[in-house]
C-alpha cells in the first residue's frame, strides 16, 4: 500500500499532494550469516558467509569483524559478491572472530545477526613419544598417548599393534584420548599407538588423521586382592549446553575386578526418567543426550549393578532470547507520535537495545525508551526520523534483532475515492457516508448539505473516523453531501449523493418453539424491502450464523416473497437457544429473534445413596437436569450377583419423593441399585450404580418347581423337580430333601436328601411296577428347611406291551400313501397305559435294520403312511407301545404295493372337471426344538412342484397331543417362503406330535413321515416312538424361564 501511495505521488504530482521525504521500501534480512566452523586440514582454500537482504533500492553490503569495518577492496583476500563474503586462503589466527553484516539503501542501514567464524585444527603428536610403562596385573589403570591441541573436539583409535582396542566392559576410551583398564590383565601387555582425526564433519573437505609414536605397556605383579572396586576412573562431568543442541555427551568409568557393568539414571528433577530421545553406547560407558530441551535439565548419575559405584554430573540447559513481539514496518504522521513495542522471553534473563540505522539510539530527542526498554516512542515527528529501526534482545547466550521501517509521510489531503453518488438510503433506517481522505498530519472533517454546514445532532453524527451518519432517514434527506478535508498543508473536498429507498422490515418473525428431543421443528420469517434490491436471510443461534450444511439443520431454497424456513432436525439439547432471523438488503438488515427450548429426557439423577438392612434397603437419591419436561415419576432397577442384568423393582415413584423403602429383597444377593427419572418425552439415563451391598441371609422361602417323574428302568420310582436359580438359595449350602409313599397306603412318607443344589432328580429301585406314588420336594440351606411343595402323583415304572398286534392288513390308497389296520391287543394286560402303535416300514429291496417308523397315538387300530414312492412294494409291522417302550410286532411282515400314478374319481352325472393336483413331494427334515417353558419352534426343508402339480400356496404343521387322533390335530398356516414357525401356548407334561405338509388349490399336498414328537416335561428319557425325542425338562426349563428376582414393594 505504502508503494502504490508513493507511485500515486509520482504520477499526479503537487497538484494532489505535497510530500517530504525518502521513497522506497528499506532493507529487510532475507538470509542471515551463520555460525561457521572451517578446518584448516581440509583440501577447500575458501570460507564464505551469506547475508541477503531485500529493499527498493537494492542494498549494498559492509561486514565487520570483531566490530571493526572490513575493507574489501584493500584486502585481497576478501571478496565481496551481493551480502556474500568469501575469505580465500582462511587463516586461523587472522580471521576467526565474530562476523555482521549491513545491509543499506536510500531508506537506512540494518544489521544482521552476529556469526562466529572458527577453525577446526588438529596439531600434529610430539616428536618423542609417550615413555614405556609398567602396570600392575589386576589393577586399574589409564595411559595417555599425548593427544596434541585440538579444536572443537578429536576421535581417538587404539592400537595394541596389530590390532584396534575394541571397546568392551573392562576398556574404555574417554573423550579427550585416554585408554581405561577397569583390570589390567597380560593379554593387555603389548607395543600401544594412536590415531587421532578431528570429530568434525567437513561436508566435503579431510580431515588430516595423525599417529602417534609407539611405546611399550608391560605387566608388573599383582599388588592387590584379586577382586576389588569398584572404584571412580572416569566421573561425570557437568555440562552446560545450549537448548536445540544436537547432542551432549556424558561418560563414566570405573576400576574394578569384575570389571563393573555401568547403568545410568537421572536423580533431578525428582521422579524425572531419562529424556526421550538418548542413546546409550560403549557398554553403557557413554550417555548422548539428544536434541536437548530445557526438560532435559538435571543431575544425571551413572552407577555400577555390582557394589557402590557411583558418579554423577549436571546438565544446565541456557537459552538464548527468543521473540514473543516483533516489530513491523510503521507509516507515521508528520507531527504525530511512533511507537513500537518488542518483546522477547527466556528463563536466562533479557536485555533490549534500540538502533537507528545500525546507530544505538542513546539520549536522542524526541525518543523515549520505557517499558524495561521494550517500548520505543518518538515524538513530533518529522521527515528526518524515516530510516530503519530495530529492536536487539540479548543475553549471554545469544542475541537476536527485529526489524522495522518507519516512513514518515506529510501530504495535502487527497481523494483515493471519491463520494459514492446516487448511494442508497433505507427510510426509516440509517445511512453511512464513507469520506476517507489521504493526508498527513490527519486532516479535519467538515460536512456540508449544500449551503448547509452539518454537525453532530442525533440526525446526523458525524463518527471519529469521519464518516458521516444519517438515523432515522427522511426523504428531505435525499440530496447532495460535500466531505471537506483540511490540514497544515492543504484542503480537499469531494461531493456525493444519496437517494432515499423502502427500508426493509421483519413482517412476520419466528416465534418461540418447543421441540422434543430427537424431533423436528422449525422457525420462519418474512420481511418486506425495496424491491429493486436483493433480500437474503440469514439464521443465527445465539449470535452466531448457523450452518444451514449441517446435519442438524436445512434451509430451503424460497423464491420472491416467499417465507423463509430454518428447519431444526433431530433436535439435541445443544440446539437450544436464541434464533435470529434477519433479512438482509445491500442498504440495511432487519432481524427478530425467538427463543428454541429443546425438551429432552431427564438427565441422570446424582447421589445415590443405599443402605440395606435384613431384607429391606432405603435407597436415596437427588434430582437430575429435567432437561426443560418437567420430572413425572422416577424408577428404581437393581441387579444382584446372581442376575446381573439390571431390572425394574419399583416404577412409577413420585416425581416428589427423594427415597423410598424396598422390601422383600432376595436373601443373601449382593445389590447394587440406579435410579432413572422419567417425563413426557421418556426415560433419562440412569444414575450411577450404588455401592454393592449385601442382604441378610434366610433360609428357602419357595419349595422347588414342576414336581413330576416317571419314567426311568423297571422297579424305578422317578422323581423330578425344577431346581432353584440361585437367587432363591436365600443362604449357602442348598440341598433338596424328596418325601415319596405309596399313593393310599397310609405308610410314612419315605425321605432323601439330594446334596448337589443343580440336580433335579431322584431315582429309588424295588416298587411295584405302575404304582402312584405321592411325592413332595423341599429345598434347604445353612439357615434352616424351607416349605415342601404340593403333593405331586407319579407312576414307578411301567412295562412295555407283551403282546403283538394282530390281523395287520395294508392296502394301497394312491400312488404315494397306504392304509394299514390291525386288531388292538388287550389294554388290560399292560402294566403300564398303552400310548399307541408304532408302524414300521421298508421298501421290498431294502431291509428291516433301514426301515422308517410311524406312530399312531392313541387306541385306534387303522393309519395312513404318506409320502411313499409309487408302483413300490413296502414290507409292515406293527407293535404296540407304551411309555417303557414297544412290545413286538406281528410275526410276519405284511407286503403292499403302492398304486402306480394318481388317479381321480369322476361320477358319472357330472361334466368332467380339471384334474388339480396337489403337492406330491413331502417336506423332510423336520426339526422341532423348545423355545421357552411351552412353545417350540419348527422348522422343516422347502419342496418344489412339478409342471403337472399346482403352484405351491404354502405349508400347513398340524400338531396334536398325545391321545388325540390326527385328524383332531390343529393347524398353523405360514406362506410358501417360510419353512419355519413358532408354536406357543403348550401344555406342560404333554407329549405333542407334530406333521408339515404343503398346500395349494389341488388340496393339501403328501405330509412328512413319520411325525416328530416332543415331550413337553419329563426329561433324560429317550422317545419310545422311534428316533431320539426331544424333551423340555424340569431342569432344562430354568435356562429358558427368565431369572426374576421377587421383591416385595411398598
Amino acid at each position: 500500500m505504502r508503494q502504490l501511495l508513493l507511485l500515486l505521488v509520482a504520477v499526479i504530482g503537487c497538484s494532489a499532494q505535497e510530500y517530504t521525504g525518502l521513497e522506497g521500501t528499506g532493507p529487510h534480512m532475507v538470509k542471515q550469516p551463520l555460525d561457521t566452523v572451517f578446518n584448516e586440514d581440509s583440501n577447500i582454500e575458501s570460507v564464505y558467509l551469506d547475508c541477503e537482504a531485500d529493499g527498493n533500492e537494492r542494498p549494498t553490503y559492509t561486514w565487520q569483524r570483531n566490530g571493526e569495518v572490513i575493507d574489501t577492496g584493500a584486502e585481497i583476500r576478501f571478496q565481496l559478491s551481493g551480502g556474500r563474503l568469501t575469505i580465500e586462503q582462511p587463516d586461523r589466527v587472522m580471521d576467526a572472530g565474530t562476523y555482521q553484516c549491513f545491509p543499506s539503501n536510500q531508506i537506512g542501514t540494518i544489521m544482521s545477526r552476529k556469526a562466529k567464524l572458527e577453525f577446526a585444527y588438529l596439531n600434529y603428536f610430539p616428536e618423542v613419544g609417550p615413555a614405556d610403562i609398567t602396570i600392575p596385573l589386576n589393577s586399574g589403570q589409564c595411559i595417555s598417548c599425548e593427544v596434541p591441541e585440538h579444536y572443537p573436539g578429536v576421535e581417538v583409535i587404539w592400537y595394541n599393534d596389530p590390532f584396534p582396542v575394541v571397546s568392551s566392559l573392562r576398556t574404555h576410551t574417554t573423550i579427550d584420548g585416554r585408554l581405561c583398564f577397569a583390570y589390567f590383565k597380560e593379554s593387555d601387555v603389548g607395543t600401544y599407538k594412536c590415531f587421532a582425526r578431528n570429530s568434525i564433519d567437513t561436508g566435503g573437505g579431510s580431515s588430516a588423521n595423525k599417529f602417534s609414536d609407539t611405546f611399550a605397556v608391560t605387566a608388573g605383579p599383582a599388588t592387590g586382592a584379586a577382586e576389588f572396586g569398584p572404584t571412580v576412573a572416569i566421573a561425570v562431568e557437568d555440562q552446560e549446553v545450549l537448548v536445540n543442541t544436537e547432542e551432549v555427551t556424558l561418560s563414566c568409568f570405573f576400576f574394578g575386578n569384575p570389571a563393573p557393568s555401568i547403568q545410568w539414571r537421572r536423580k533431578t528433577p525428582a521422579g524425572a526418567g531419562l529424556p526421550t530421545l538418548y542413546e546409550l553406547k560403549s557398554s553403557n560407558q557413554i550417555l548422548v543426550l539428544k536434541n536437548i530441551q530445557v526438560d532435559d535439565a538435571g543431575e544425571y548419575e551413572c552407577y555400577t549393578e555390582e557394589g557402590d559405584g557411583r558418579s554423577s554430573g549436571n546438565v544446565v540447559v541456557r537459552v538464548p532470547p527468543t521473540w514473543v513481539q516483533e516489530i513491523a514496518d510503521m507509516e507515521g504522521n508528520i507531527y504525530g507520535d511512533a511507537t513500537w513495542e518488542c518483546e522477547a522471553e527466556s528463563p536466562d534473563g533479557v536485555n533490549y537495545k534500540w538502533y537507528r540505522n545500525a546507530e544505538e539510539i542513546v539520549n536522542l530527542p524526541r525518543h523515549q525508551l520505557s517499558n524495561g526498554l521494550k517500548t520505543l516512542t518518538i515524538t513530533n515527528l518529522t521527515v528526518e526520523d524515516t530510516g530503519m529501526y530495530q529492536c536487539a534482545a540479548s543475553n549471554d547466550y545469544g542475541i537476536i534483532y527485529t526489524t522495522g521501517q518507519l516512513t514518515v509521510l506529510a501530504m495535502k489531503p487527497w481523494f483515493e475515492t471519491e463520494l459514492e453518488q446516487d448511494q442508497p438510503a433505507p427510510r426509516e433506517g440509517s445511512v453511512t457516508i464513507i469520506c476517507q481522505p489521504k493526508a498527513a498530519p490527519t486532516p479535519t472533517i467538515q460536512w456540508t448539505k449544500g449551503s448547509q454546514i452539518l454537525s453532530s445532532n442525533g440526525h446526523y453524527i458525524i463518527l471519529d473516523n469521519g464518516n458521516l451518519m444519517i438515523v432515522d432517514v427522511v426523504d428531505s434527506d435525499a440530496g447532495e453531501y460535500t466531505c471537506t478535508a483540511t490540514n497544515s498543508i492543504g484542503s480537499s473536498s469531494s461531493t456525493g449523493s444519496i437517494v432515499v429507498k423502502d427500508g426493509t422490515k421483519i413482517t412476520q418473525g419466528p416465534t418461540d418453539l418447543v421441540i422434543n428431543e430427537g424431533e423436528m421443528g422449525t422457525l420462519t420469517c418474512q420481511a418486506s424491502y425495496d424491491p429493486y434490491f436483493e433480500l437474503r436471510y440469514i439464521w443465527l443461534k445465539d449470535g452466531i450464523q448457523v450452518n444451514t450444511q449441517s446435519a442438524s439443520y436445512e434451509q430451503p431454497d424460497i423464491g420472491t416473497g416467499e417465507v423463509s424456513q430454518l428447519h431444526i432436525k433431530d433436535a439435541s439439547m445443544d440446539l437450544g437457544g436464541e434464533y435470529s432471523c434477519q433479512a438482509i438488503t445491500i442498504i440495511d438488515e432487519a432481524s427478530a429473534s425467538a427463543m428454541v427450548t429443546i425438551r429432552g429426557r431427564p438427565g441422570p439423577p446424582a447421589g445415590i445413596s443405599v443402605v440395606v438392612s435384613g431384607l429391606a434397603a432405603n435407597v436415596s437419591w437427588s434430582h437430575g437436569a429435567d432437561n426443560n419436561s418437567p420430572i413425572e415419576s422416577y424408577i428404581i432397577e437393581g441387579s444382584t450377583n446372581h442376575v446381573p442384568e439390571f431390572t425394574v423393582l419399583r416404577s412409577g415413584i413420585p416425581a416428589a419423593s427423594r427415597h423410598i423403602r424396598l422390601t422383600g429383597l432376595s436373601a443373601w444377593s449382593r445389590y447394587r441399585f440406579r435410579v432413572i427419572a422419567v417425563n413426557a418425552v421418556g426415560q433419562g439415563q440412569p444414575s450411577e450404580e450404588s455401592d454393592e451391598q449385601e442382604t441378610a441371609q434366610d433360609r428357602p422361602v419357595e419349595p422347588p418347581a414342576n414336581v413330576d417323574g416317571g419314567g426311568g428302568s423297571d422297579g424305578d420310582l422317578r422323581i423330578t423337580w425344577e431346581p432353584l436359580p440361585m437367587q432363591k438359595w436365600n443362604a449357602p449350602g442348598l440341598t433338596y430333601i424328596v418325601y415319596w409313599r405309596q399313593k393310599d397306603s397310609g405308610l410314612e412318607f419315605q425321605e432323601q436328601e439330594v446334596n448337589d443344589s443343580s440336580v433335579g432328580e431322584f431315582v429309588t429301585s424295588g416298587v411295584p411296577a405302575y404304582t402312584p406314588f405321592d411325592v413332595q420336594v423341599q429345598a434347604k440351606n445353612v439357615r434352616g428347611e424351607g416349605p415342601k411343595s404340593p403333593l405331586a402323583e407319579v407312576y414307578s415304572f411301567q412295562r412295555s406291551p407283551d403282546e403283538a398286534p394282530t390281523n395287520v392288513a395294508a392296502d394301497p390308497v394312491s400312488a404315494t400313501s397306504i392304509q394299514v389296520s390291525w386288531t388292538g391287543i388287550n389294554e388290560e394286560q399292560i402294566v403300564g397305559v398303552l400310548e399307541g402303535y408304532m408302524i414300521k416300514y421298508w421298501t421290498e429291496d431294502s431291509t428291516q435294520e433301514l426301515a422308517e417308523n410311524i406312530r399312531s397315538p392313541g387306541s385306534g387300530t387303522e393309519a395312513t403312511i404318506e409320502g411313499l414312492e409309487p408302483n413300490t412294494v413296502y414290507n409292515i409291522l406293527v407293535s404296540a407301545y407304551s411309555g417303557a417302550g414297544s412290545g413286538p410286532p406281528n410275526s410276519e411282515p405284511v407286503q403292499v404295493t403302492t398304486l402306480k400314478s394318481v388317479t381321480t374319481v369322476q361320477m358319472p352325472t357330472q361334466t368332467p372337471s380339471p384334474i388339480l393336483i396337489a403337492p406330491q413331494q413331502a417336506p423332510t427334515g423336520v426339526k422341532v426344538t423348545p423355545k421357552g417353558s411351552n412353545s417350540v419352534t419348527v422348522k422343516w426343508n422347502s419342496i418344489t412342484t412339478s409342471a403337472n402339480e399346482e403352484p405351491l400356496s404354502g405349508y400347513k404343521v398340524l400338531y396334536w397331543p398325545q391321545g388325540d387322533f390326527e385328524d383332531d390335530a390343529a393347524i398353523e398356516k405360514v406362506n410358501k417362503n417360510t419353512n419355519q414357525i413358532t408354536i406357543d401356548g403348550l401344555k406342560l407334561g404333554t407329549t405333542y406330535y407334530i406333521k408339515v405338509k404343503g398346500y395349494s388349490k389341488g388340496g393339501d399336498g403328501v405330509a412328512s413321515s413319520p411325525p416328530q414328537s416332543i415331550d413337553i416335561g419329563a426329561a433324560g428319557e429317550q422317545s419310545p416312538r422311534g428316533g431320539k425325542a426331544t424333551h423340555i425338562t424340569a431342569s432344562t426349563l430354568l435356562v429358558f424361564l427368565p431369572l426374576l428376582v421377587a421383591f416385595h414393594l411398598h
